[in-house]
Parts: structure tokens; sequence; C-alpha cells
């Protein structure tokens, strides 16, 4: 995947992500509540630092994120 630009993801508990990113990269291991694209529920995922998940997220709950971690989403278009 070649990503034609990136932007920080504000975590928060119930909005939904209005613009939907291809894939996202996490600057701290942990788990992460993630409510995907066709998914009926939020569902804990362990992500690592610095690797590029092709998820395509509607949700990145703000509670229970590990501390310091910042969110960046790679769109295509």
């Amino acid at each position: 995947m070649y990503a034609s630009k990136s932007a920080t993801i504000t975590p928060h508990d119930t909005n939904v992500i209005n613009d939907v990113p291809q894939a996202i990269i996490v600057s701290v291991d942990g788990s992460y509540n993630i409510k995907l694209l066709n998914d009926a529920a939020v569902k804990a995922h362990y992500l690592v630092a610095g690797l590029m998940y092709p998820i395509r997220p509607i949700i990145i709950q703000n509670t229970g994120l590990p501390s310091g971690a910042v969110v960046v989403g790679y769109y295509t278009k």
C-alpha cells in the first residue's frame, strides 16, 4: 500500500472517525479498543508500536488507551 496522506487520529469513546483510514500505526505497544468498519462492536486488539496495521477503524476508544499513545491513520485518497 502506498499512502498519499497521513493524519493523527484523536481517540474518543463514541465519536466516529469520518475519514476512515486504510491503515494505522500506533506509537506505544498495548491493547487498543477499536471498532472496525464492518464490525458490530468494539473489540480489544493488541497492537505493537511502529507496525502498519491494514485495518479500517471507525472508532478508537480513549478508554484503556496505553499512556502516551499516538495513533496515525494512513490514506490512499
